[in-house]
């Protein structure tokens, strides 16, 4: 038996080393583990981060947003499972029902290539190693408290509960031919009410069932409804979801992740946080094949889009008002960035950590990231002319 184990841990270490960087099981980048110590170090401060995901499409790219909470010594994000209503409950093709959010070490969610992933079937470039495939924002909050992070930790397991319990009451229902429709979820989900006093989970939607569909509840809706009702933050809003009624009547908006980030944020200064941000700069080199096809270093990268016409420009390119203040607001509030630099496909990709610099008052960046957006963009006139 000693020997069978020797032989398991001899063939798992021979597999990793034979796996090359910016794949499952190859090495992180040269570099991280005294990025990452230093990260951690300065991050001491704050419990909430917000983390905003680059687009990797050349069009209608939104991009993702998740959050990450310090517990316990560690920094963990939870994010949303895009693969929560592919395949069956339980079935082992890379889709896992069973969690809507899942949790993720911060540093395995942006750099890592497995050894930390929560579950096996966790997707490569999307709940771990975004790295590798686009780059990441990091926005912290200061001065958030452990207790904010724990009402948020109570909240995102209430709703993997609720979804896991919803789950298992379709597959019941559907037996009993009463399986619960999309649009009764989606108006008993979003009809409004206060968000709980108490922070424990309370019912936040008494008569609805979680189902993750991107016009009802998407990765920013789940964090529009972690902060405008698990905390309380009246300003933050839960949008109403896309309905023939909500197109006619000029409602119709998902939630987007930059939009979300700017309510977030705006209602963090009210409340006197100060934020940051520190970008993490995509790996180059990764010739992993993504499972929408295309290797990772073949993709885009770029500032995720709210809906308007820039969902039809090319990278770097944007002539909306609303995507330009998000990107000139993290520019002012950047502190540093991890710059990357080598290349995953020739084996020696490596990181590091830029010069510190003083990052601009929230108000005054915001202010001034107004002006220039929208001093640089186009009207809506000008920018169909310009696609034409």
């Amino acid at each position: 038996m000693p020997h069978a184990v020797v032989a398991l841990k001899l063939a798992m270490q021979t597999a990793a080393a034979a796996a090359a960087q910016g794949h499952p099981g190859g090495p992180e980048p040269s570099g991280t583990e005294e990025l990452w110590a230093a990260f951690e170090h300065e991050s001491l401060g704050s419990s909430v981060q917000l983390l905003l995901t680059y687009g990797t499409s050349r069009f209608a790219s939104a991009g993702h947003i998740a959050v990450a909470l310090y517990n316990d010594g560690e920094w963990c994000v939870y994010t949303a499972n895009g693969k929560a209503v592919r395949g069956p409950r339980g079935s082992d093709e890379g889709a896992y029902a069973d969690q809507l959010l899942v949790r993720v070490p911060l540093r395995e969610y942006l750099y890592g290539t497995g050894a930390r992933a929560p579950d096996r079937r966790c997707v490569f470039g999307i709940d771990y190693g975004e790295l590798y495939k686009r780059s990441v924002a990091a926005v912290r909050v200061w001065g958030s408290s452990p207790q904010m992070a724990a009402e948020l930790n109570a909240f995102f397991t209430r709703v993997n509960e609720d979804y896991t319990r919803s789950d298992e009451d379709d597959h019941q229902d559907a037996g009993n031919g009463h399986a619960e429709t999309l649009r009764s979820y989606v108006w008993s989900m979003l009809r409004g009410g206060p968000g709980p006093s108490t922070g424990n989970g309370a019912e936040y939607y008494p008569e609805g069932r979680l189902v993750f569909y991107f016009a009802a509840l998407n990765c920013a809706q789940l964090i529009n409804l972690a902060f405008g009702r698990a905390l309380g933050w009246a300003d933050v809003p839960v949008p109403a979801p896309v309905t023939v009624r909500a197109v006619l009547t000029g409602h119709a908006a998902p939630a987007t992740p930059t939009g979300t980030a700017l309510a977030v944020l705006d209602a963090c200064a009210v409340r006197g946080y100060n934020v940051d941000c520190v970008l993490f700069r995509k790996v180059p080199g990764s010739t992993y094949v993504a499972p929408e096809g295309g290797t990772f270093d073949s993709m885009q990268d770029r500032f995720p889009s709210v809906f308007g016409l820039d969902f039809l420009q090319a990278e770097g390119h944007y002539e909306c008002e609303e995507n330009l203040l998000l990107e000139l607001l993290l520019e002012a509030l950047r502190s540093w960035m991890a710059e990357s630099h080598g290349s995953c496909a020739k084996g020696n990709a490596a990181v590091a950590k830029e010069e510190r610099r003083q990052p601009t008052p929230y108000e005054l960046a915001h202010e001034q990231a107004a002006k220039a957006a929208k001093a640089r963009s186009h009207g809506a006139l000008r920018r169909v002319v310009d696609l034409l």
